[in-house]
């Protein structure tokens, strides 16, 4: 079988994108398989979007991990599927579907020539611990010390659709993290579904780095849902920055994130950053075997993502 795709990135995180909207190419059992091959081939691959027939927006995003899971949501993904399905139907605003919410995409113009923007508007964000879940806590997990993974950071648990455990630190080291990362695959009498790790560091009121240990994954440039939930426990510890644009800088770029309050545990966000190709060519795929052929690449628009790096190690000071 002979499957078009198109290799997309939002913030360094990487897909691959395949579209079902017309006819089913990779069947339900073989998704799994599928993606670990794609995410083999190419190591930098993080994971396959299959984008379907919408429930009740214009097209419904899947997405697999590189180790074959199916993740709730994915928030770089959801901006590249929304790109996608602007090019293809025509829009620029639309609602859009996912494993288990409905988002609102609105394409926008980058600063920057050449580098597509979208914005995403994400409800149902939640503390409700239930939602997540970790085991032992009955409300809420905010500003809670985790023994098993540390005995000096604060952790808050955060829902957005996919779970998150967040903490803000002055420093953010990648063998710390990774450690803490395998520590929750070891004790799923406390995270019985896993769940993805974040650690903010404040640049200044207005500006943060964040870095994610992802379920599924590992290390990624970026992750959008890990940013968001970061960004959420940074406005709740300060509550004079919801409804403020706060600018996220990550490895792999840079996003920007505005927080409300709509409830108690209940909180709504917009995220704003690129959606850029790579490259289209086939995937040739048959069962116990898969290739890659790369046709063409976008390089007007690798060079406008290289900008923004520049951009962002210039804030950092890399």
């Amino acid at each position: 079988m002979v499957i078009n795709y198109i290799k997309c990135h939002g913030t360094g995180n990487i897909f691959y994108l395949i579209d079902e909207v017309n006819k089913v190419l990779i069947e339900e059992k073989e998704k799994s398989d599928f993606s670990i091959m794609v995410c083999n081939s190419d190591k930098n691959a993080d994971g396959v979007l299959f984008i379907g027939k919408g429930d009740r927006g214009i097209a419904k995003m899947r997405i697999f991990n590189s180790d074959g899971s199916e993740a709730e949501m994915c928030g770089n993904g959801l901006r590249c599927a929304g790109r996608y399905s602007g090019e293809v139907f025509h829009l620029n605003e639309f609602s859009f579907d996912t494993l288990k919410e409905q988002y609102y995409i609105n394409i926008k113009k980058s600063d920057i020539p050449n580098l597509p923007n979208v914005e995403v508007e994400i409800g149902n964000i939640s503390t409700d611990v239930k939602s997540i879940p970790i085991e032992g806590f009955d409300n809420k997990v905010f500003n809670e010390k985790l023994f098993v993974l540390s005995k000096e950071l604060l952790y808050t648990a955060v829902s957005v659709s996919n779970p998150h455990l967040v903490t803000i630190t002055d420093s953010i080291e990648w063998d710390v993290m990774e450690e803490q990362g395998e520590l929750i695959k070891k004790h799923k009498e406390l995270f019985p579904k896993g769940i993805n790790l974040s650690f903010l560091k404040i640049i200044n009121e207005n500006e943060v780095f964040v870095r994610t240990y992802e379920r599924g994954v590992g290390f990624t440039k970026s992750c959008g849902t890990g940013m968001m939930s970061a960004v959420l426990n940074y406005c709740l510890n300060n509550p004079h920055l919801f409804d403020k644009r706060i600018k996220v800088y990550n490895d792999g770029g840079m996003v920007l994130i505005t927080v409300k309050r709509e409830e108690d545990d209940l909180y709504s966000a917009t995220f704003e950053g690129n959606a850029s190709y790579i490259e289209s060519g086939k995937i040739i795929y048959e069962i116990d075997s898969l290739s890659i052929k790369k046709e063409s690449e976008y390089l007007d628009e690798k060079e406008a993502y290289f900008k923004l790096l520049e951009i962002k190690d210039k804030k950092l000071k890399i």
